[in-house]
């Protein structure tokens, strides 16, 4: 069910004043209330609205990322319902020899392994196993921060960050399992020959100078930013993104050279580049508020 955009714009305006009255203070209350559900802290605000502003406003903010990414709290408990029972078999599978294990020794969960080939692959390549035993220690610590977590509002941005870390994960993977071997200057892979290679590194280019043409990707992360944006343009932008990032890394596996204008432009439109990819970590939530009441729905 989409999200209620007014509700978004309401808690962007609430936010945005300077001197608030206590009646303005009363209406972000019930907004509050509106989103959490948390009858007792409405109550406790109307005794005296203007000794707990700085809670509302705190309580408040929580939920601007998640209104952001076109979430209510009903899917924050989804996506927790559903990665957290993935990850509780990932975790279950992991062998208790690998804490003793260096991070390139480790057999880690939800992957069959290292390839036969694997010392005779490119740096880079090899390197994704100790990079995703590193993710995976990162994943295993957001996981057991995110189920001591109760509340949704507290719980978003610890279970975002763990699901990114947790995806880019399983896609290393699938670019360590996938990478095309090069043998005597010809690529070998599933009967490619170095036509068709050559052929994908002219498409993937084609395509790049095609995104960033008079700013059409970064035109479509704006659009998807902006107040009031819909689902279908939050959803145009994240799969356009998702295939111009496919094009660059598939550029950077064959070892091709992409300029500094062309990467300033892509990296502007929110493509990331290998050495740029920030800190997959995230401090604790804190955990506060009780969800007492379930009649007032956040729409």
């Amino acid at each position: 069910m989409p999200i209620d955009n007014s509700i978004t714009k309401r808690l962007n305006e609430f936010l945005a004043m300077t001197d608030r009255t206590s009646e303005d203070i009363i209406s972000g209350a019930t907004l509050l209330l509106q989103l959490n559900r948390n009858r007792q802290l409405f109550q406790t605000v109307m005794t005296n609205p203007k000794h707990f502003e700085s809670t509302v406003v705190y309580e408040l903010k929580k939920f601007v990322p998640i209104r952001q990414r076109g979430q209510t709290l009903e899917d924050v408990q989804n996506d927790a319902k559903q990665l957290l029972g993935e990850l509780k078999t990932a975790v279950n599978e992991e062998p208790a020899e690998n804490d003793s294990k260096d991070d390139s020794e480790k057999d880690l969960p939800m992957h069959g392994g290292k390839r036969p080939d694997h010392d005779s692959l490119p740096d880079n390549i090899k390197a994704i196993w100790p990079q995703n035993a590193e993710r995976w220690k990162k994943i295993k610590s957001l996981y057991n921060t995110c189920l001591g977590i109760t509340e949704p509002c507290d719980l978003a941005e610890s279970l975002n960050t763990l699901k990114e870390t947790w995806y880019k994960y399983k896609s290393e993977f699938s670019r360590y399992d996938d990478f095309i071997v090069e043998n005597n200057d010809e690529t070998v892979k599933n009967g490619e020959d170095p036509a068709e290679s050559a052929k994908a590194v002219t498409n993937a280019r084609s395509y790049l100078s095609k995104m960033v043409k008079d700013d059409k990707l970064l035109d479509m992360k704006k659009a998807s930013l902006a107040d009031g944006a819909d689902e279908k343009a939050i959803n145009a932008y994240h799969s356009s993104l998702q295939n111009t990032q496919d094009r660059v890394q598939l550029l950077l596996d064959k070892g091709e050279v992409i300029g500094d204008d062309l990467r300033a432009k892509l990296a502007e439109a929110g493509v990331v580049f290998p050495e740029d990819e920030p800190s997959e970590t995230v401090d604790p939530s804190e955990n506060s508020g009780s969800t007492d009441d379930k009649d007032i729905k956040d729409e």
